[in-house]
């Protein structure tokens, strides 16, 4: 038994193929503990709250919402579903941005460190589709060398 897929986090088999029952790794009760909205602002309508939020085994891939990287198949990733200004909302973190959660209560900066990564890739896929440079995007003017 085991994963031989080489895949990180990803979850083991039996001998027949099918995906064991894993065992909680020992960081997730600490990812769960971690709000990662705090001190955002909102969210305080009637019927607004927390629908569901656990770690599951990645099924579909998608894109993270703290460090907008890919959340992979078979990676142990927080989901999140819930009613924000009466709209329903979901969310997926990837396994990096949930080990940062896990650790904000030690060290806060890890999880800074991922909300920085996240808004410099946005940056860099909003400048590449009106084909700007990242100087531009940041306010500077654009390097002769960048002219298009």
């Amino acid at each position: 038994m085991g994963s031989e897929n080489g895949i990180c986090g990803a979850p083991s088999t039996d001998n027949e193929g099918r995906i064991a029952q894993p065992q909680a790794l020992s960081w997730e009760a600490d990812c769960l503990a971690c709000d990662p909205f705090e001190g955002d602002f909102g969210g305080s309508g009637p019927g607004d709250g927390v629908l569901s939020d656990k770690m599951v085994w990645c099924r579909k891939s998608g894109e993270c919402h703290t460090c907008a990287g890919e959340v992979a198949v078979s990676m142990r990733i927080r989901r999140r579903a819930e009613v924000y200004d009466g709209e329903f909302m979901r969310f997926a973190w990837c396994q990096p941005c949930c080990e940062a959660m896990a650790a904000s209560g030690e060290s806060p900066e890890a999880y800074e460190e991922r909300i920085g990564l996240g808004q410099e890739r946005r940056q860099a896929e909003l400048a590449a589709g009106q084909g700007l440079t990242k100087a531009s995007v940041d306010g500077a003017p654009p390097h002769p060398s960048e002219a298009p």
